[in-house]
């Protein structure tokens, strides 16, 4: 049964340090690799293009469900896009926190944690697109801190690199970027 299975993996890996982990685990290995989280990070509010995912978003293949649409979006453009950022501020990102830029809402935390590896909170939101462009045009460096902030804290947000893009991502080290793989 379940049970025995469970006791008899952790008795078998206890010498090599194997023990129990959660969600919690999960979140922030995924989010220290860029990786989304359906339900959080890709929603029915939200596309794939949006969301970065273009380089798995077929549109040459024939017709599927939403396909017109994604056509349409890639065509006149996306409003908003996910973004990886880490906090400016010791602090802990939560689902939902408002977003801002320059004092104003434009967007929301979709997940966040503390990275253990980073030892700062790190995680990811979408922001209006036209923002983005604002923020990002003063940023000096792929990590520099931008203008945006965080309700309780101060994020530091760098755009997902473009395939073509040689950048690294602040919180993978790789030029994958949330949701790519290194």
């Amino acid at each position: 049964d379940a049970e025995y299975v469970w006791r008899a993996l952790i008795e078998a890996g206890q010498p090599e340090g194997l023990g129990p982990i959660g969600l919690g685990a999960r979140d922030s290995l995924r989010l220290e690799m860029g990786y989304i989280l359906y339900g959080n990070d890709l929603t029915e509010d939200n596309t794939p293009l949006e969301a970065g995912l273009g380089w798995v978003t077929k549109l040459d293949k024939p017709d599927f469900v939403g396909k017109a649409a994604l056509v349409t979006l890639k065509e006149t453009g996306i409003r908003q896009k996910l973004v990886a950022f880490k906090l400016k501020e010791r602090g802990f990102p939560r689902h939902g926190y408002e977003v801002r830029v320059n004092g104003e809402p434009a967007g929301e935390v979709t997940s966040g944690t503390v990275s253990p590896m980073l030892d700062e909170g790190i995680g990811m939101a979408y922001i209006a697109t036209f923002l983005m462009a604002f923020a990002v045009a003063r940023r000096t460096s792929a990590i520099a801190p931008g203008r945006l902030s965080c309700r309780r804290s101060g994020i530091s947000a760098v755009p997902r690199p473009q395939p073509s893009s040689a950048n690294a991502s602040p919180s993978s080290g790789s030029s994958g970027g949330p949701g790519r793989p290194p």
